[in-house]
């Protein structure tokens, strides 16, 4: 692997070298389909705008940050996200021919914890491999049946400004859909890096061009948003009351049902 300024080169087993700009700004279609043969990539994907090589991102990266979740198995909440989905639908109605639609989604970043560090400086290897910083990292997405997504939805009216032109419309319709989807309030963070844009071009059924939609993606510094240690402690011991609690309900449940059979 030869390495030059913004430029990796990878080479095959062949011995065939294949150039892969870190710091083009614009990738089409065919430019995304040759640097990632394995990924798939929708046939009215027009092409992805990197933002990172173009400003100074604000990212905390040895601050650690620990994702805790479980998972809920309840058919009421179902109910209410599907009927939330169908009056979302609703609302946004369809979109205006040639207009624009935009999605706020972001990616959480975990962040380096002191072990880690140590780990990467030090000569361990696991496995007889060295550590790697690519290995260490941990995003939190969403993930629904095999597919992985990023957090956020589409921009509303409602949500204030033109996100055309203002990264705070934007920012506030992450903030929405990430409290409703995850129930975490990001509003203590004031860095929100601009990391990607991802263009769409949207046909309608008869083949025609339709509009544009344009995903914004961001990568919040979280640093901001940690709770102190006796606050986490206090969030921490009312979760773990709260699942204890849950699962006493659903004992309750089982029990009852096998003594009315």
């Amino acid at each position: 692997m030869k390495h030059h300024i913004g430029v990796i080169h990878l080479l095959k087993k062949k011995g065939e070298i294949m150039s892969a700009s870190l710091v083009d700004i614009e990738r089409d279609y065919l430019s995304i389909d040759k640097r990632y043969p394995k990924l798939f990539a929708s046939p009215e994907f027009s092409k992805v705008i990197v933002n990172w090589p173009k400003g100074n991102l604000k990212l905390s990266i040895h601050t650690p940050v620990s994702f805790e979740h479980d998972f809920v198995e309840d058919s009421s909440e179902a109910e209410k996200k599907e009927l939330s989905t169908t009056f979302l639908s609703q609302k946004l109605g369809k979109p205006e021919n040639g207009s624009t639609v935009w999605n706020a989604k972001i990616i959480l970043l975990s962040g380096l914890s002191k072990n880690a560090l140590e780990d990467l400086s030090s000569e361990k290897r696991y496995d007889d491999r060295v550590p790697h910083i690519c290995n260490i990292l941990r995003f939190a997405v969403l993930k629904r049946d095999r597919s992985f997504m990023a957090i956020g939805g589409p921009w509303d009216s409602a949500d204030g400004g033109d996100p055309s032109v203002d990264d705070s419309a934007l920012i506030q319709t992450a903030l929405r859909h990430t409290k409703d989807v995850t129930q975490l309030d990001l509003r203590n963070c004031h860095n929100w890096n601009r990391f990607l844009e991802i263009h769409y071009d949207r046909f309608g059924i008869d083949g025609l061009f339709s509009h544009r939609e344009v995903t914004v993606l961001f990568v919040p510094d979280l640093s901001e948003c940690l709770p102190s240690l006796d606050a986490w402690r206090e969030q921490w011991l009312a979760h773990k009351k709260a699942v204890a609690d849950r699962e006493y309900q659903l004992s309750l449940k089982k029990e009852g049902y096998k003594e009315g059979r």
